[in-house]
């Protein structure tokens, strides 16, 4: 049966990676081009830290958990941010741009030429 190597670094890569994609995620959450891949590439790195963790027990736990909900907020956030102009819809009543506003105001006529 094969075995991984263990070393320290890769007890908590996973984890840290996972934390540092989520929080550049929300920092980019008004380019959903950039976070949603940047946060879903982060939940993975934080699945498999977790698995890690689980399974193997020589990775840690809490980097991993603290990724996943870092990315799970940050790729909500880029969703929301990405599908919200899909269900802006104009007010169909509003006017036109060039088109005149009525005119209500009872005409009045102009004032008398002095000395006419």
């Amino acid at each position: 049966m094969a075995t991984i190597a263990h070393s320290p670094e890769q007890s908590v890569g996973m984890g840290l990676m996972s934390v540092v994609l989520g929080s550049v995620g929300l920092l980019l959450f008004f380019l959903p081009v950039l976070c949603i891949p940047l946060a879903a590439a982060g939940l993975a790195f934080g699945v498999v830290g977790f698995l890690m963790a689980i399974f193997g027990g020589w990775s840690s736990l809490r980097w991993s958990v603290a990724g996943i909900v870092v990315c799970g907020i940050s790729l909500g956030i880029g969703i929301v941010i990405a599908i919200t102009p899909l269900y802006y819809s104009q007010n169909p009543e509003a006017p036109a741009v060039r088109q005149m506003v009525p005119d209500y105001r009872p005409y009045v006529p102009p004032p008398a030429r002095p000395g006419a």
